[in-house]
């Protein structure tokens, strides 16, 4: 499975000029995972991600599905990864 983490399209505004705007979108970046590996279970495990520029809207998507999320701080979040099956792999 591979895991993403976005911010849901939240735009930052960046410059404003006669009621002109010109925004970006401030992307999140992942440094790391607690715990890096899990065991096969039957119920979702919660990750620790480790990062920067999350927010209240950032979500986690293990394979592109979404995943119960909770906003920390700006530097952390709580994902629950999903039930994998043994010999299953994660890929992030």
């Amino acid at each position: 499975m591979s895991l993403k983490i976005t911010n849901n399209k939240r735009k930052h505004p960046n410059y404003m000029d006669n009621n002109r705007t010109l925004e970006y979108l401030k992307l999140p970046e992942l440094y790391s995972m607690l715990p890096s590996e899990v065991p096969t279970k039957d119920i979702p495990q919660q990750i620790i991600i480790q990062g920067s520029n999350f927010t209240q809207d950032t979500k986690c998507l293990f394979d592109g599905k979404l995943a119960l999320t909770t906003f920390i701080t700006t530097k952390l979040l709580e994902c629950d990864a999903p039930v994998v099956l043994a010999g299953e792999e994660i890929i992030v």
